[in-house]
């Protein structure tokens, strides 16, 4: 998929596959692209469920179907929706996938691979035989527990709080078009993992706004958490057919169980103010507020 993670991407064209699904402006898969790349004889297909830059959801059951009804096996990447929408893999088509415990507070370095009942399986660690010999290496018991507890804390309240999550998340776009205007809402017209936002400021660049945030103790990234010290135009917004000056104006925000009503309220004041701060200083003459980074 155009818009799926650099970890996919890049081992993707590491791998020598050069077959990309492309989106539409909501940033779902489009359904006879993926057909027709499914029937022209991949040897595998990969993708993830949810965005982790928009938050939007693919029609991950159908897009495994179409694979599986031409013989291609499927890695599912499910490392942005595991622990904020239910997840049964056992109901889909599919032979693998991945799930990271950091992105349900569990602790960062311990993943795992979901393997279908008889699909293949090479190892790439060979030693003393570890994990039934799919993974040789000493385990890392501590993250396992810590991972388990995470995933047992993250499903004892699910629906819960993926309802009050969503809630919120509606909140703060709603105080922010009422407060500022001039705010696009990434993947709004679809659904989501409840607790992404992605929204796009008229008259603003994402560094501008982060200048002015990060001091103020609110953190947010202008595309994949991976890149905030190093911002560039996000692929994923650029796959979706925004314009570059819509990719550049916006700004990804984050929610978590553990967040409040009031801390939602005063996270859309200071980026209200933020906004307002960076309209204020630019014009037409002026241009674009940038920030140099030596």
């Amino acid at each position: 998929m155009s818009t799926d993670h650099d970890a996919s991407l890049k081992t993707a064209l590491a791998l020598g596959c050069g077959c990309v699904c492309p989106v539409d402006r909501e940033g779902r898969a489009i359904p006879e692209k993926w057909e027709s790349m499914c029937a022209g004889g991949v040897s595998g297909v990969s993708f993830a469920w949810a965005n982790n830059e928009t938050g939007a959801l693919q029609d991950a059951p159908v897009l495994c179907s179409s694979a599986r009804k031409h013989g291609v096996p499927v890695h599912l990447d499910i490392v942005q929706c595991a622990g904020k929408i239910p997840v049964d893999l056992h109901g889909m088509e599919v032979d693998y996938a991945s799930v990271s415990a950091h992105k349900f507070h569990g602790p960062k370095g311990i993943g795992c691979l979901y393997r279908r009942a008889g699909a293949p399986f090479s190892p790439l660690l060979f030693g003393g035989g570890q994990e039934y010999g799919l993974r040789s290496g000493t385990e890392n018991v501590p993250g396992i527990i810590g991972f388990g507890a995470a995933a047992r804390a993250a499903l004892r309240h699910l629906e819960e709080d993926a309802g009050r999550l969503s809630r919120m998340r509606d909140s703060f776009e709603s105080l922010l078009r009422t407060q500022v205007g001039g705010v696009t809402v990434h993947s709004g017209g679809t659904e989501r993992i409840p607790n992404t936002s992605n929204l796009a400021f008229d008259g603003c660049t994402a560094e501008a706004l982060m200048l002015l945030l990060e001091p103020a103790g609110l953190l947010c990234s202008a595309g994949s958490a991976c890149h905030t010290l190093q911002p560039m135009p996000s692929h994923v917004l650029t796959a979706m057919g925004l314009s570059d000056e819509a990719v550049r104006s916006s700004l990804r925000f984050s929610l978590s169980f553990m967040t409040t009503q009031e801390e939602v309220e005063q996270a859309a004041a200071l980026v209200g103010s933020a906004v307002r701060k960076v309209r204020c200083v630019q014009s037409s003459r002026t241009g674009p507020v940038l920030v140099y980074r030596p």
